[in-house]
């Protein structure tokens, strides 16, 4: 199959989203919250033919105040520990909890209650030093891991059964799939290019992606600025970004195509910082200086609207108005603090992190502020009473 290489794309028109800058910078979830009834289309157009223009009023957003979101404390065991969360996915009622540091993904329930462990860490069939990512088959119920030393693919079955291994030449920095396909994307110093493969790793093709080289004392696909995911999947289609590329791309039958253009404005990354021989150290002290955005990472969005993380905070667009807004601060409590923030991959959720021990300080701080621990949800009361500072992270879900 052909290969779609950059100097010879033929890319059609992108939609351009401008940048319209808010004042302050919290993030207020009734924002997020007035999308959750938009309906996804039958089908998605990958290429982009109209350009966006601003048409949005520039406006201040106060003091955050959530009115829906949905609180799961992950049970604590022996078995189920959690250092970090590298990546979350749902399928159905079911919570896999991607943790690296680890070595292993441990499955909850949608009430945070644990049920099993995935982890096989040896060097024997179906066995493995290191898993770098991995993504789930939800048709046929797989659970697909991207293993390092040595480079292979392992199967296993929801119910934690071990399947098969495939053998690999490298190993993908990430990995995603859809109905039909699955996706690697290969970051190196020679090039990045996304491998494209049935669900069982067969590859299929490859097609090679924007790669813009800078002048800086290390090698550019190490450096990101940022810690995410740049593929994902959006009723069926995949959606990829780049480094240092203010695009979003799409991949249609082994094709990639342009399919938003973001105007970032006065946060546009420079074109003479490319240009400059600069090193690592200096060029993220430059962006967040002056709050350029270099990376984009985590993209979740519905029919109208998109979400997505930057190494200068968090972007809100509007589709069809072609606008966006960023937030320098995303919060998604109305008890204080932020944490870190990510996709729930296999739904169009975003979701707030919080340790333990970090959260067992937020409501304890919030008690004490208010008084009376019943000004606190339910939920949140349940979860005052329970929580130490040993405990498994808190997350807080909120769709987009």
């Amino acid at each position: 199959m052909k290969n779609s290489l950059l100097p010879k794309w033929q890319i059609p028109a992108p939609f351009v989203i401008h940048f319209r800058m808010v004042k302050k910078h919290l993030f207020l979830f009734s924002v997020l919250y007035i999308m959750q009834g938009c309906v996804a289309p039958n089908s998605v157009t990958l290429k982009g033919e109209k350009t966006l223009t601003n048409g949005q009023q520039e406006r201040e957003l106060s003091v955050l105040l959530l009115p829906s979101y949905e609180a799961i404390a992950l049970e604590t065991t022996d078995n189920s520990l959690i250092k970090h969360i590298n990546r979350l996915y749902c399928y159905q009622d079911t919570l896999f909890v991607f943790d690296r540091a680890m070595k292993r993904i441990n499955l909850f329930n949608r009430n945070g209650k644990y049920i099993r462990t995935l982890s096989h860490v040896g060097q024997g069939p179906g066995e493995y030093v290191q898993i770098q990512d991995f993504c789930l088959d939800a048709k046929n119920k797989r659970i697909i891991l991207s293993c390092d030393v040595p480079h292979k693919f392992l199967y296993y079955s929801f119910s934690g059964d071990f399947l098969k291994e495939v053998s690999l030449p490298l190993c993908y920095t990430e990995i995603i799939c859809n109905e039909t396909h699955l996706y690697g994307l290969v970051e190196e110093e020679e090039g990045n290019r996304i491998e494209i493969l049935d669900l069982d790793g067969n590859q299929i093709d490859q097609i090679e992606i924007p790669a813009i080289s800078l002048k800086i004392d290390t090698p550019t696909h190490k450096h990101t600025f940022a810690a995410g995911h740049r593929m994902s999947v959006y009723k069926g289609v995949v959606f990829l970004t780049c480094p240092y590329d203010n695009a979003i791309y799409t991949l249609q039958n082994n094709e990639l195509y342009k399919k938003y253009e973001l105007d970032f404005k006065e946060q546009t990354l420079p074109q003479r910082l490319l240009n400059e021989q600069i090193s690592s150290t200096d060029f993220s002290k430059q962006c967040r200086a002056n709050n350029w955005v270099c990376t984009i990472l985590d993209i979740a969005q519905t029919q109208n609207t998109l979400f997505f993380r930057t190494n200068s905070g968090f972007f809100l667009c509007n589709k069809k108005e072609g606008t966006m807004t960023n937030y320098r601060i995303l919060s998604l409590l109305d008890i204080g603090g932020t944490s870190s923030v990510q996709k729930m991959y296999g739904t169009n959720e975003i979701v707030e992190i919080f340790p333990g021990q970090m959260f067992q300080k937020l409501l304890n701080n919030y008690v004490k502020y208010q008084g009376d621990e019943k000004k606190l949800t339910p939920k949140l009361l349940d979860i005052y009473h329970t929580i130490d500072k040993d405990s498994n992270p808190v997350l807080i879900l909120c769709k987009i």
